[in-house]
Order: C-alpha cells, then structure tokens, then sequence
C-alpha cells in the first residue's frame, strides 16, 4: 500500500474507487466496507483507496475532546495495509478543512486532487460542515462531478450486527478484551519501552518488564491481570501483565504496565515491546505478603497456560 501525505503529494496518478472514514480499530464493520471497495474496483478496473485522516477530526473541534483509541495511527495504517488496498491518503484535519461542505469536499479532494471515480460511503457516515446533508445529497453532488456516490451495505453476522468503535471501547473499559478482539480481528495492544524498575518481581523469582507506554491517546482496559503475547524483535512470547498501581509493592500513583514472560531469556532494557491483551484474568488485588503475591503469581501464570492451551489460533 502506497501511503501519501495530504502536505507533500497533493493528487494521485490513478482512477480510484474510495471511501472515507478514520477507521479507529479497523473492526469488522470497516473490513466490510474495505472488501466493498476492493471489489467494486475489481469489477470497474480501478485502483482502490482509503482516505483517513491522522488525528480524529474532533480533536480539532473540541479541546476538551479526550481521544481514547483502539488504535494508533500507525496501527490504524498497518491494519490498512494488510486488507490490500492501494493507496491510503493521510489528511491532517484542520480548522480550513472543518469549514468545507460535503460538495467543497467532493470537488477540491475526490475530483481535483484524487481522480474518484466512485466513493463508496458507510451506511452510518457523514462528512463536510453541512451536518444536515444525507446520502442522497452525497450523490447529487457526485454528480456534479462525474463521480459515483454509492451506500455501501452494513455489516452483519448471525454472531455481530451494527459493530462500532465506540461499542468496541466500551468492552475494553469494561475489560472484556476477547469480545473486543472479536469485532477487530486482532488483539488489542499497548506498546512502549522497557525502562528500569524496583526489580521486586526478580527477588520473588517472577522477573518483569517494566514498560513505558509510548502513547497517552488509547483506550486503557480497567486494572488487572492479563494473558498477553508480547511481541519482541519480530518473534511472539506468552506473558502475564499486570497492569495497575501495584498495591501489595510500592504502590504506584497511576497505573504501569508490567509483563512476566513465559518463554523468554534476555536482556529486555531499552528494548520497544508489543503487548497484545488477549484476556482479562482478575482484576488486581492487594495482599497482605509476597508470599501471598508469589502464590497468586503462581496461579496466573497456570490460568495463562491453560489459556492458551485452549487457543489453538494463540501463540505460546
């Protein structure tokens, strides 16, 4: 996939077939309309695109606006990429942009700049400041500009039906991390450096990493224990997390991430780690010994085999 940046290559060389959307989570609603895309440029002999944006266009129009993601940007550009699309056009959304009707949007990016031939637009979205606009002026401005405004169909399963983003964060908060992953096909992730700790998980002979989350804009799952994959210069290893203020040792104002893997050998210092949540095993707790904590350490490091060992698709 070709990625192009709005400031530096302002049109492409190619007729697409596009849709438009920020994508957050690029959950199975979103892989829907991508499949959509894919085929109607297959049957019409055009090249596909996606046009996103970097950051959420509320964050530009409410300063009080919390972002909360499922996925980074890069993230966000990954997932993109692996459904098999052509180009991916980055816009930075600004106060200019926020300004523009959907008709101002139609002409200066999908016919000027873009070369769209046919948009294909979610059954839910909307776009450009005339928030009263529908589909159907959508297509009446397409027209204007020789371009094939078409609704794409909504997603729906016996399993899911009207899958969103926001759904999708409400079940991390509630630390439902396997329904979550679900409707995204892919494991949600927090991702960061190794930094030194109080290295009293060594002393009771369960040894972590300490992480420094890369990110304040995601969506953080309530404090727990988790099965997580770490991944690690290319290669997966199965781990427990603890992600929280660590009560029963020094505990901590706000909450950090700690991971203890399974199958791992090495100097992790300084190193940048995945961490992929796959489940919630118990929220955390307080004990009252580090006997009582390597006990319980003990027992979630069985849960997290026995996790595993019940996921066939799961690395361990």
């Amino acid at each position: 996939m070709e990625i192009i940046n709005d400031t530096l290559c302002p049109s492409l060389p190619a007729a697409t077939a596009a849709t438009i959307g920020f994508f957050d989570g690029v959950h199975l609603g979103h892989q829907f309309l991508l499949q959509q895309v894919k085929e109607t440029a297959r049957a019409n002999k055009l090249k596909t695109l996606v046009i996103t944006f970097r950051e959420p266009p509320r964050k530009v129009l409410d300063k009080q606006f919390s972002s909360n993601l499922i996925t980074t940007f890069d993230e966000r550009i990954h997932l993109i990429a692996q459904l098999g699309i052509d180009y991916c056009y980055i816009l930075d959304f600004n106060k200019d942009m926020a300004k523009l009707t959907s008709e101002d949007f139609i002409r200066q990016y999908l016919h000027d700049r873009l070369h769209v031939k046919i948009l294909l637009v979610g059954y839910d979205h909307h776009f450009g400041s005339d928030h009263s606009k529908h589909f159907e002026d959508y297509q009446a401005s397409g027209r204007l500009f020789n371009i094939d405004v078409r609704q794409a169909s909504e997603y729906s399963s016996k399993d899911f039906r009207g899958i969103s983003s926001s759904a999708i964060r409400d079940l991390i908060r509630q630390g439902e991390l396997e329904k979550a992953n679900k409707l995204t096909c892919s494991a949600y992730t927090l991702s960061g450096r190794v930094i030194h700790g109080k290295e009293i998980g060594r002393t009771i002979g369960f040894p972590t990493a300490n992480i420094e989350l890369s990110t304040n804009e995601k969506i953080l799952p309530p404090e727990g224990v988790y099965a997580v994959t770490a991944k690690i210069d290319g290669s997966e290893f199965p781990g427990v997390a603890n992600w929280g203020k660590r009560p029963t040792v020094n505990a901590a104002e706000v909450p950090v991430l700690e991971i203890h893997l399974l199958n791992y050998t090495g100097n992790l210092y300084d190193s940048h780690i995945h961490v992929l949540f796959r489940k919630r095993l118990r929220p955390e707790k307080r004990f009252n010994s580090l006997g009582e904590l390597q006990h319980a350490i003990l027992q979630d490091i069985k849960d997290v085999k026995n996790f595993f060992a019940s996921q066939p698709e799961q690395r361990i």
